[in-house]
């Protein structure tokens, strides 16, 4: 199990309802939450330097994102990773996303939709799979995310559609021949070959 360590609570004033579970804010002076990932797009830009993420009443369930997402960062072998604080509102948390997330807007819309997936994720069960692919943005990807994984994290966009906003738009119905095309290796000319993989999603 990776270790989590969390930075000091993390205070704002919030006098509205608790938002939906799984949405998402920038600290503003005015805290303005987001259910839509899409909407949240536009405010999660590649100079973000931390946000706020809704889950349902508890310390624990920021625990359990964190767990998850600190999970997913271990196999891409991240060097810097995201930083997390619980808040004096027990329905969120705040994350400082890595800047490996913030330099590709496709990043930072599976990053979202990670979060999400996060919130299903048992830290004693370790049910770290069914939680990556319990939202049907990240169900209907499985191919896209799972090549991702294996560090072919570089988004190219599809020569017939051109670019397109969002994760799930980018690699819903795609084959898998597709996906290899659009996501590369950030240091495809030094990557070597696997025989074994050829092929293959991961190769």
């Amino acid at each position: 199990m990776v270790k989590v360590e969390f930075s000091p609570t993390k205070n704002f004033a919030l006098d509205e309802a608790p938002p939906q579970i799984g949405s998402f804010a920038i600290d503003e002076p005015t805290v303005n939450w987001y259910k839509c990932r899409e909407q949240f797009a536009n405010k999660f830009g590649k100079d973000c330097t931390g946000m706020f993420f809704s889950h349902e009443r508890g310390h624990e369930n920021s625990e359990r994102v964190a767990y998850f997402m600190s999970m997913i960062e271990e196999v891409l072998g991240l060097k810097e990773r995201s930083q997390y604080a619980k808040c004096t509102k027990n329905f969120a948390m705040w994350i400082c996303p890595s800047p490996f997330w913030l330099d590709c807007e496709m990043k930072r819309s599976l990053y979202t939709i990670l979060l999400r997936s996060g919130l299903e994720y048992d830290v004693g069960k370790n049910n770290f799979e069914t939680a990556l692919y319990s939202v049907n943005y990240s169900s209907d990807t499985k191919l896209a995310i799972m090549r991702f994984l294996f560090g072919f994290t570089k988004y190219t966009a599809d020569p017939n559609t051109g670019y397109v906003k969002g994760w799930w738009s980018a690699f819903k119905d795609k084959t898998e021949d597709e996906i290899k095309k659009q996501l590369i290796s950030p240091d495809s000319e030094n990557k070597e070959e696997c025989i074994v993989g050829v092929g293959t999603l991961w190769a």
